[in-house]
């Protein structure tokens, strides 16, 4: 691989990385929430990962230039595997919540 094509894969890591700090950040934030407010947080906090990841493929292809198929596909590989990591640790610590929840009921 060239210099183009490293410049491709590693903006498609790099968008990767931030929108998966983003989720992680989110969650973290939304699992002190009630559950409305826990909803509202995880589906806007979407919404704006999936417009900044929009507007980061956007910039790099257009203004940047950066090789598309690259940048492409190296930006799905790479999003598939971080949205598996977020499904893990989504699902552990709103199971984690859960399991908070249900152990302060029994207390009372």
């Amino acid at each position: 691989m060239n210099e183009p094509e490293i410049l491709s894969v590693s903006s498609a890591a790099i968008i990767n990385i931030i929108n998966t700090a983003a989720a992680f950040i989110l969650i973290n934030t939304a699992k002190k929430k009630r559950w409305n407010n826990f909803l509202k947080i995880l589906v806007g906090g979407m919404i704006a990962r999936m417009i900044f990841v929009l507007a980061s493929v956007w910039f790099c292809i257009s203004i940047l230039e950066l090789d598309a198929a690259y940048l492409s596909i190296s930006l799905a590989i790479l999003y598939f595997i971080f949205l598996l990591a977020e499904i893990v640790y989504l699902n552990y610590h709103t199971n984690y919540v859960n399991l908070h929840q249900k152990n302060q009921q029994k207390a009372n």
